[in-house]
């Protein structure tokens, strides 16, 4: 079977899974289905033809984070808002960025990481939850620069963290 043709059948099987589960009103178990027919497929299929099938599904994901930004920000409706509580509410944000700053940077103390470079992970963790919430990143990078890191700072990322491992 081609890289098309195995692209195309786990995202069919996605979106039935997704779709279905929201006809289904299991639509939390949808999501999870699909997370799980696609790591199903990465262990079971042979490597030669995960390979493909990965580089297509980074590519895509490269061009649709864009929309799912774009569809979150569309999401919030700043009319319930209620005005009383929105100094509490940027407070308590403000602390709880803070407090994933510092802990970050301690999680990175023994990495290696200079300074600026470790001040860039810190801000390139800020928006992750936000998207870990609502679409997994794909695994095809396992190693702890490449996961924090925006995929344009990655491919560097990745050589300097491989050389300092390898030493």
């Amino acid at each position: 079977m081609p890289a098309t043709a195995h692209t195309l059948a786990v995202l069919a099987g996605a979106l039935l899974a997704v779709f279905g589960g929201k006809e289904a009103t299991l639509s939390g178990g949808g999501a999870l289905a699909a997370i799980v027919l696609g790591a199903t497929a990465a262990r079971l299929w042979p490597a030669e033809a995960c390979k493909p099938v990965r580089a297509h599904v980074n590519e895509a994901w490269g061009h649709l984070q864009p929309a799912l930004f774009g569809l979150l920000g569309a999401a919030v409706d700043v009319s319930t808002i209620d005005a009383s509580q929105l100094g509490s509410g940027l407070g308590l944000l403000g602390a709880a960025l803070t407090v994933r700053i510092c802990v970050t940077r301690l999680a990175l103390v023994r990495s290696g990481l200079n300074a600026k470079e470790a001040g860039l992970v810190c801000i390139a963790w800020l928006p992750k939850a936000t998207v870990q919430v609502t679409a997994p990143r794909p695994p095809s990078d396992r190693h702890p620069i490449a996961i924090c890191l925006p995929s344009a700072c990655a491919p560097s990322c990745r050589r300097r963290w491989a050389a300092r491992r390898s030493t």
